[in-house]
Parts: C-alpha cells; structure tokens; sequence
C-alpha cells in the first residue's frame, strides 16, 4: 500500500486553505534554511521552493525521489531549472496564473508619478508640505491623451495592455519579438526604439533573461525624455541600475515607479540613492501581492503537486 507522499516546503504557503488542503494528502517538511533543506531532500516526492531560498543543481542532487517542484512566484531565477528538466521533473511557477494584481500595481504606480501623489503624500506625512503651494505641483499630469509602450506582451504584458487601452485618450502600444501582429490581440506593435520614442509611460513586462539583461540603458531612456515614467514590475536586472540613477538625477526622465531589485531584500544605500533623485516610487516586490493574487497562486501550487505525487 502506498504511504502519503512527502513535499518538503522552503516556507509555508500565504494561503492558510491552500497550506491546509495540501497537509491533508501530504506529510509536510518545513525546512528553514539551505543546510535543512539538503537534510530532508532525499525523502521528498515533491518540493515547495519559494524564494528568497536558491536551491542549486548540487542541492536538487539529493532528491533522488524527487517528483514535481512548484513555486508561487511567477519566476524560477531561484531553481536549477535546466537541470530539473533534464531529469524530466516538472516544475510549476505563478507565471500568467494572477496576472490582474501586477496590471493594477502598474496602472497605480504610473499615475503616482506622473501626478506626484507619493511626493506630495510624503511631504504631508512628514509636516513639510507647503499647503498654499500645492496646486503648483510641477508637471502633475493625466494619463489621459498620452501613449502607453508595454514591454513584452506574456499574461501580465496583455493584462497591463488592456487595462491601460479602457481607460479614455490612452494610446498602447507594444514590443515583443515573439509575437506577431495577428496575435497581438489588436494591441499595436513596434520596434523597442520606436516605444520609447512615442511613449509617455513604459511598462516593463518581460522575464529575465540573457535577452532582456540590461536591455533598458541609457539610450532608451534618453529616448523617453523628461516627460516618461518608467514602470519595473517585472525583474530589476532588465533596466542598468546606474543609467536609471542618472537618468532621474539628471532628469533625463520625468520618474519611475521600481518594485524589483538586483538584491533583495533591497539594501538601505540602494533604496536611499534612488530615493534621493525625488522622482520615484519604491516598493518591496509586492506588485503582484494581493489576496486574490495569493490565493490563486497558492491553489495552482497545490494542485501542480497533488497531482503528480497523489
């Protein structure tokens, strides 16, 4: 008779239900570190890595039972992913599964720049707002009449792309080498130069890869002059950090709105410099974090893993 499969988890899922769902077909290892996790690989039928932790080919070694490997994150930056499909192991990410909550991130994020409403609000917060004066915000504009470039037209690029063509005078367009303009779902395509020349607000909806490391540099930028805002959801490695420090030092951009970072969690003389420039919004790595978002993503996790070990 066969015994209840074992999952080895990295943490434990944000979904209460999901978590609960889970330990009711599977015994649960809860490992709090790499040295835990090497220990308890050699038992698991399936694994549960969800970052910051890295788990290495030499780790991923071990589990020589190993079945499935899921993740909630929508990357695998943080798994030896060509080495798991060698071994014919799949592995289930979060990619596309809750798209809604980062095209929300990125519709907010935009209008607090381009309007100056965390500046504004933080000024506020700190008793340093001069009240008379803030009708005369500088360049607090509408989205509306402007252009909207996507960078990469996946789950969440389409998400951002819709949600950004409903609203009234907004113009899309988009890049993706990988998509041609009868799939485009009537979104307008055009080279990477073109949308930064013709936008008021670049998104950034690509993975990272060789391919898109440090895709966004200085050039770009300079194309999307002092009236864009730059948006990053998606992975910091795609924009060269020190040309976007310039950019907004110089103003050579209006501002950006930054949800990634090279190391996280983000250092206090990183968060500090680009802060310093006046012109963004900073955020933790939560643009896809919602309850909503979290629960289907969890569900996904958990369903991926019975699956193939029940």
């Amino acid at each position: 008779m066969r015994g209840r499969p074992v999952v080895v988890q990295t943490r434990l899922l944000e979904s209460p239900k999901a978590q609960a769902r889970l330990s009711e077909s599977a015994d649960i290892v809860l490992v709090d570190g790499l040295e835990s996790l090497r220990a308890a690989l050699p038992g698991a039928d399936a694994l549960v890595a969800i970052p910051p932790l890295k788990v290495e080919k030499a780790t991923l070694e071990l589990a020589v039972r190993l079945k499935v490997v899921a993740t909630v994150a929508s990357g695998s930056d943080h798994l030896a992913v060509s080495y798991l499909e060698e071994r014919g192991i799949p592995v289930f990410t979060g990619l596309g599964k809750a798209p809604d909550a980062v095209s929300e991130y990125v519709h907010w994020a935009a209008v607090a720049v381009h309007r100056g409403f965390f500046r504004q609000a933080l000024a506020l917060h700190q008793g340093d707002l001069d009240w008379s004066a803030r009708f005369r915000t500088p360049r607090s504009t509408e989205l509306r009449g402007t252009t909207f470039g996507v960078v990469g037209l996946g789950h969440v690029g389409r998400s951002v792309a819709t949600r950004m063509a409903s609203l009234p005078g907004v113009r899309v367009i988009a890049h993706d080498p990988f998509v041609r303009p009868v799939d485009s779902g009537g979104i307008e395509l055009v080279g990477l130069e073109e949308l930064f020349q013709e936008s008021t607000t670049v998104s950034l909806n690509v993975p990272l890869m060789d391919s898109t490391r440090g895709l966004v540099d200085a050039r770009l930028l300079g194309a999307l002059g002092p009236d864009g805002v730059l948006v990053n959801a998606a992975r910091a490695g795609i924009v060269a950090e020190h040309h976007l420090l310039e950019a907004l030092r110089s103003g050579d951009i209006k501002g950006a709105a930054i949800d990634v970072f090279d190391v996280e969690p983000a250092s206090r003389d990183v968060v500090e410099g680009l802060a310093s420039t006046g012109r963004i919004v900073l955020t933790p790595h939560l643009a896809g974090v919602s309850e909503q978002a979290l629960e289907a993503l969890c569900n996904f996790a958990v369903d991926s893993v019975l699956k193939e070990v029940c």
